[in-house]
């Protein structure tokens, strides 16, 4: 990227600038600005981007210099060093689902999910994102009709809960199912 002689006060000006206009790319395609960031660059311009940086995200960083890296090595390098922060942040909303289940503040069970979804009450969605459940919403107030297997007129449950969800601006959270209490 920079190459040549010259001032180092200039290099590191030139950087900074170039710093800020990739902060500003940035911001308009990051939507959560509370999920940490991987950011794939040699060691001493994280730092330098934490300090331009008008996003909030926290940075995480690969080590290493990532020009060495494949697609698929980077990919799998940057879900090594996010995964940690991820899991610590699905705790945190497992815990608080735990905490309030058995009071109004929760909705457990699918019949209930979706009714608190369609009255729009919905802060966050824990699902699991690996299981199927067939059946069809039965009217515009979230009674569901249950079925063992896909029928005609069935659909998945889960991708209904998760559009409802994502249509009253809550956050989805997939989560393992064993995880979410029954």
């Amino acid at each position: 990227m920079f190459h040549g002689h010259g001032d180092v006060g200039d290099r590191k000006d030139e950087i900074r600038r170039f710093l800020m206009a990739v902060d500003r790319g940035l911001a308009g395609v990051v939507e959560d600005r509370s999920a940490p960031m991987v950011v794939a660059a040699v060691d001493y311009l994280v730092p330098m981007l934490a300090q331009v940086s008008k996003l909030g995200n926290e940075l995480l960083s690969l080590p290493g210099n990532p020009d060495r890296l494949s697609d698929t090595e980077l990919h799998a390098a940057a879900l090594e060093v996010v995964w940690p922060a991820l899991q610590a942040a699905d705790d945190v909303k497992l815990q608080r689902l735990a905490d309030t289940a058995h009071t109004d503040r929760a909705a457990v069970g699918l019949k209930d999910v979706i009714r608190t979804g369609v009255e729009a009450r919905h802060g966050t969605l824990l699902i699991d994102a690996s299981a199927l459940r067939w059946g069809r919403l039965t009217n515009p107030g979230g009674e569901l009709e249950l079925h063992e297997e896909r029928e005609a007129g069935s659909a998945d449950l889960l991708d209904e809960a998760w559009r409802i969800a994502r249509a009253v601006g809550a956050e989805i959270v997939p989560v393992a199912g064993g995880a979410l209490p029954n």
